[in-house]
């Protein structure tokens, strides 16, 4: 089942904008199209003690502490980190994982930056939209060097 196909995708974020607005849905929820999922990179993660929510509750979970202190080590990398959204654009999302690769997975971890802080891409003032910015950077671009 794909999960992440666009039909789908379009139902998760018109339910978001219907329930919280366009402004506050850009903010946690990708547009058709520009969710890093149907890349097949992504996915979330969540467990039973929370009902598998996907909620900043997770972080504070066994689960949440194991992923966050070892996907590195399997080349994964929490993609929405606290306290970075206004660089890559997305609320905190510690369910939110990515595959990189273990060699730049670690890096990232070691050095407390993100994907966009390594590749050099961070929003101006024109590029707060997440489509503005999602069409700046050139995801299959990166995708290629892995």
């Amino acid at each position: 089942m794909d999960l992440y196909a666009d039909d789908r995708q379009k139902a998760i974020y018109d339910s978001n904008v219907a329930r919280s607005g366009s402004e506050r849905t850009d903010q946690f929820s990708a547009k058709p199209g520009y969710s890093e999922h149907q890349s097949g990179l992504a996915m979330d993660v969540s467990t039973n003690s929370i009902h598998f929510r996907l909620d900043e509750e997770f972080a504070a979970t066994p689960e949440g502490r194991f992923l966050a202190d070892h996907a590195h080590e399997y080349g994964f990398i929490i993609r929405y980190p606290e306290g970075k959204s206004d660089i890559t654009g997305y609320s905190y999302e510690p369910w939110h994982i990515r595959y990189v690769g273990k060699e730049l997975a670690e890096e990232l971890y070691s050095k407390g930056i993100t994907l966009e802080e390594y590749y050099g891409y961070t929003p101006s003032e024109e590029l707060k939209s997440e489509e503005a910015y999602g069409s700046a950077i050139d995801v299959e671009e990166i995708e290629e060097e892995y």
